[in-house]
């Protein structure tokens, strides 16, 4: 797995509209590595912690809330370290050629935390299941996390935080334009998603007791 250490600089760039009734805290990391910013959104769901957890996991479920995926495949699942890999690929619009990621992902308890506090982190790698392809643009995740706070076992605080390169020939100008607005777009559609009723993320709540 990459490593990437992002310097804590962080800038207010307001707060947005999540819902009627939600709103959502955005910042921007100064310390551009490569030209690329990094972003930071944080909110309050009245959603059980579970819940939200599920939803940033389950295929099914991501398929309806993150913009452009076209395929996803989870591979090397440990159901017991709760970290799996994935290959995703995203459809985009001509003329900007599909991009690809091969990701790792991993839950982690915060036993020493006051709150009962998990984080979901998301980094490329290299694996040699998906070599690279003459028609997708191999993108590259170095930081994408998720830290989910239980304040009651109904409101859980979330915030995500995302760095990422999607390489080939776009203006590193134009990603952290749209990198600027996709925090905020995220947190929006996982709330439409976990308000509904639904699964909980069961062995994550197996973790944390």
């Amino acid at each position: 797995m990459s490593t990437h250490t992002i310097v804590e600089n962080w800038r207010h760039l307001g707060m947005h509209t999540i819902s009627s009734k939600i709103n959502a805290n955005l910042e921007i990391n100064e310390n551009a590595q490569n030209h690329l910013k990094t972003f930071k959104a944080s909110t309050t769901f009245p959603i059980g912690l579970p819940r939200v957890a599920f939803v940033l996991e389950d295929i099914a479920s991501r398929k309806k809330w993150i913009n452009r995926i076209n395929e996803h495949y989870s591979f090397n699942v440990d159901k017991e370290a709760l970290s799996f890999k994935s290959y995703e690929h995203y459809k985009m619009m001509w003329p900007i050629q599909d991009r690809e990621y091969v990701l790792q992902s991993q839950w982690e308890v915060l036993d020493k935390k006051y709150l009962p506090t998990v984080t979901f982190s998301t980094k490329s790698i290299q694996s040699p299941q998906f070599p690279l392809r003459n028609d997708r643009v191999r993108g590259e995740l170095y930081l994408l996390q998720y830290t989910l706070v239980q304040v009651t076992p109904n409101k859980t605080n979330i915030t995500v935080e995302i760095q990422v390169d999607p390489k080939g020939k776009m203006p590193k100008l134009f990603v952290n334009m749209i990198q600027r607005n996709w925090p905020i777009n995220t947190l929006k559609s996982i709330y439409l998603l976990a308000s509904e009723d639904g699964e909980i993320h069961r062995g994550l709540i197996d973790k944390m007791r």
